[in-house]
């Protein structure tokens, strides 16, 4: 019967023991957070380092770097030095010199359209100062091709338009209308003349050119019929200043 009841009060004794041994396990471990307080403790930040040690290393690491790109990238005050602005453009991706900027592709263009090396050249100076970095430059180079071709591309359509309609007013007359308007051009203001309406693309105009070969009829080979340069020995019309020229059409009745 003795050993009966030992035998019955083992289980009871390893009962307790194992009860004590699950509370043991489940209890969390002591770690170097605990210290901190308690809005800092739950950090997922802090969480991913072994010691304090370790935190603190990555603190002074991020501090660092947050000092050498904010070197950089702060604008300098209005009284900074040219050094300055020069460092803070660089961090910002400008390069060294105007020429350094690398030319974009240009999709789109036209064989023989682009940019002059003139204007590419004021471009390059004036970006740079602005600061701009490559890609700035890259962009603002695509915006300006962009809008020139397209401006480009407007007066070709006029141009194309303006000769349909002349070709389709004089037919088969249409290059003896233009002879007679150039005639009169030089008549008039000579090479100077027809260099400025080329210019201002005038001469691509319906309506100029048209009006040009009105006068034709007016107009002899030496200047204005009846003019002080259209008779036999007189001086040529040509040769007449500008303010003569005038005076010679109204003496002659043409207003």
């Amino acid at each position: 019967m003795a050993l009966d009841v030992g035998t019955a009060a083992a289980p009871s004794q390893d009962t307790g023991t194992q009860d004590q041994t699950t509370v043991a396990t489940t209890t969390p471990t002591a770690t170097w957070r605990d210290t901190l307080p308690d809005d800092l403790k739950a950090s997922p930040v802090l969480a991913k380092y072994q010691d304090q040690n370790a935190a603190i290393k990555a603190l002074v690491d991020a501090q660092e770097l947050i000092g050498k790109k904010a070197a950089g990238i702060v604008k300098p005050g209005p009284d900074a030095k040219p050094e300055e602005f020069a460092e803070y453009y660089k961090a910002l991706g400008r390069p060294d010199t105007p020429d350094a900027y690398v030319m974009p592709t240009f999709e789109g263009v036209p064989d023989g359209y682009g940019i002059s090396p003139e204007v590419e050249k004021v471009a390059r100076e004036a970006l740079h100062g602005l600061g701009l970095s490559q890609e700035q430059y890259a962009g603002a180079m695509k915006a300006l091709v962009a809008d020139s071709l397209k401006n480009y591309q407007a007066k070709e359509q006029f141009r194309a338009s303006e000769s349909k309609a002349f070709l389709e007013a004089h037919g088969d007359k249409a290059q003896e209308v233009l002879k007679s308007a150039e005639s009169v051009i030089r008549s008039i203001g000579g090479d100077d003349l027809l260099k400025a309406l080329n210019e201002t693309e005038a001469v691509n105009r319906k309506v100029v050119m048209e009006a040009f070969a009105g006068l034709a009829p007016h107009f002899g080979e030496g200047g204005m019929k009846g003019s002080p340069g259209s008779g036999p020995g007189a001086k040529n019309f040509n040769d007449l200043p500008p303010a003569e020229r005038i005076a010679a059409a109204r003496e002659a009745g043409y207003k």
